[in-house]
């Protein structure tokens, strides 16, 4: 399993991969981890979302028109 950090791909060397969260982020009910999601600190997941990919520190995420890359 890889994951993608702006542009670039590290190979884990797993088989299978979940979702690593910094300190402070708080995932809404029901909201969706893809595998390799990398979350900064304080990230805000909003409920009912599905997010994947890299986010750094301190931004919204999973609601319409808050993300930003």
């Amino acid at each position: 399993m890889a994951v993608r950090v702006q542009g670039r791909a590290y190979d884990t060397g797993l088989r299978k991969f979940g979702a690593i969260l910094g300190d402070g982020v708080q995932v809404g009910c029901n909201a969706v981890l893809n595998p390799g999601t990398l979350m900064g600190a304080e990230c805000i997941v909003y409920a009912l979302a599905s997010v994947r990919g890299y986010y750094p520190p301190a931004r919204d995420q999973g609601r319409p028109g808050a993300c930003k890359s």
